[in-house]
């Protein structure tokens, strides 16, 4: 019997399962008080507070629409930032260090946070210049012009992404040898070549564990994390490499940006109906109205929750497939399920989440279920 069998140094004990099961609740009560708050927010600024900010920022713009925009929105950003400080922060230090998964000092959390929202206000407010340069200039298809050019944004994004990393992360090649050549027989005959190994210096902020594979190309770096390079043998990390390769292989990524892009022609085009029946209801003078930036911001984040399931079923999918792959690849299911064990430990995971949990919110199958998976595979051998 497996209750039988000594417990290895990759599970989790009773208590870390307990602890797990604890920092979960939390982090889900904290997700659904933001997610709440945020409705609210944008709410309130779309039916209400998006015109009379206006009133105030129109009249310091000189009559220039452009500066309009770029003022209003900005001023919008901020806004939302202080207003959720307490609540981001109580979320990303606090309870992480609460769980001892966390390294950062309060300096170090904040200066990453100011990179962070300079990057993310610069790529927001690009995308919003490009949002009402479609409304402004093709009205009656902008949602169609909009879509097409947010896509196209979201795919350069992509591929600059591992030119961003190194603002945040130390990236050094690994010394290992043997494992970049173990990651290349790995991914020999697929198609997929491994270009660079690199170590990502997470542990100064953090005690979890991860991997990614960058590129849009057959040509991929492979990003380890150094937490799971300390943590984790060889094996166990060959069996996340292979996972992260399937993806590749089974080309995850064009399926996502298929679906972005009907996600996000949709939403836009359900956006165009939504706004220009209810923009007088919020006090905005047009449905292209500077001001209805707020009213467009609520109708796509309303949008964006209820098809978010379908978003992380599919993600769910492909990580079953990534999860086969893995086990095709290395013929080792008893180091998949160690690694497995091992990430469920060192990121406090909780193996086995409520239902409804899994539906809404993960993008990943619960821990249990991919155990489950590979003792099935193991078995059919």
């Amino acid at each position: 019997m497996k209750d039988d069998l000594p417990m290895t140094a990759a599970q989790q004990t009773p208590a870390d399962i307990a602890e797990a099961k604890k920092y979960a609740r939390e982090t889900r009560r904290l997700t659904l008080l933001k997610l709440a708050a945020n409705l609210i927010f944008l709410s309130f600024m779309a039916f209400a507070g998006g015109a009379w900010l206006d009133t105030y920022i129109e009249p310091l713009t000189t009559g220039n629409r452009w500066l309009h925009l770029a003022v209003f929105a900005l001023v919008l950003m901020v806004l939302q930032t202080v207003l959720f400080a307490p609540l981001t922060f109580f979320t990303q230090y606090i309870h992480e260090h609460r769980y001892g998964l966390s390294n950062q000092t309060v300096g170090s959390w904040l200066w990453q946070q100011s990179k962070m929202q300079l990057l993310g206000g610069g790529f927001s407010l690009l995308c919003v210049f490009a949002l009402y340069a479609a409304l402004w200039y093709a009205p009656g298809f902008w949602w169609l012009v909009a879509g097409l050019v947010l896509l196209f944004a979201s795919v350069v994004i992509g591929q600059i992404f591992p030119f961003l990393v190194p603002l945040f992360y130390k990236l050094e090649p690994i010394s290992k040898k043997e494992l970049v050549e173990s990651f290349r027989r790995l991914a020999a005959g697929t198609g997929i070549k491994i270009e660079a190994v690199l170590s990502l210096g997470m542990s100064k902020d953090t005690k979890k564990a991860n991997a990614m594979l960058t590129g849009l190309g057959a040509s991929k770096r492979v990003m380890l994390g150094d937490t799971l390079l300390q943590e984790f043998p060889q094996d166990e990390i060959e069996v996340v490499f292979a996972h992260e390769l399937g993806h590749s292989v089974h080309k995850h990524m064009l399926k996502s940006i298929i679906f972005s892009t009907v996600s996000i022609l949709g939403g836009l085009f359900l956006c165009n109906l939504a706004i220009q029946a209810w923009y007088p209801l919020g006090g905005h003078t047009a449905f292209d109205a500077v001001s209805s930036l707020t009213l467009i911001s609520f109708v796509l984040a309303v949008f964006g929750q209820l098809t978010g399931p379908v978003g992380l079923a599919i993600s769910r999918h492909h990580e079953r497939q990534a999860d086969s792959f893995a086990l095709e690849t290395t013929n080792a299911p008893a180091s998949f399920k160690r690694a497995f064990e091992r990430l469920a430990k060192s990121n406090k995971a909780d193996g086995d989440p409520p239902r409804w949990w899994v539906i809404l919110f993960c993008s990943h199958p619960p821990i249990k279920e991919r155990l489950a998976m590979a003792e099935v595979w193991s078995r059919s051998r």
